[in-house]
């Protein structure tokens, strides 16, 4: 084991911890924000224009200040397509990609759980989606 292996292996439980964190996160901020802006169009025609925008710029913008918090503990993977994508190129370890993605499953069922506390069924403009 080199001393490179040796000091990922000393850090891969904060590493998880950030990537459990940062995908919780990403969940609330990214699917809140769907859940709290009505783009249904209903009899009086109330949906807020732009609705999609507004969506996809807090996904992004939340994905991109995820990977800058979180960068210099883990690398800011935060999603399992990219720590998948690192795992076969050789540039995460197997059992650190493993660990990552256990941490972000985790961290989206979390970020989930929180979303249907702060959404109640009856607030969520998807219908549940």
């Amino acid at each position: 084991c080199s001393a490179m292996a040796a000091q990922s292996l000393k850090m891969l439980p904060a590493a998880c911890l950030a990537e459990f964190c940062a995908m919780a996160l990403f969940v609330i901020f990214g699917c809140g924000s769907a859940m709290g802006l009505d783009g249904s169009r209903t009899g009086t025609d109330s949906r807020l224009p732009g609705w999609v925008v507004l969506v996809s710029l807090v996904f992004g913008l939340t994905i991109t200040t995820l990977v800058y918090a979180t960068a210099h503990i883990s690398g800011g993977h935060i999603n399992c397509a990219v720590t998948f994508g690192l795992v076969l190129s050789g540039q995460c370890h197997v059992v650190s990609g493993l660990c990552y993605f256990v941490a972000q499953m985790c961290g989206a069922v979390v970020g989930a759980l929180l979303l249907m506390i702060i959404y109640p069924a009856e607030m969520d403009k998807t219908s549940g989606l």
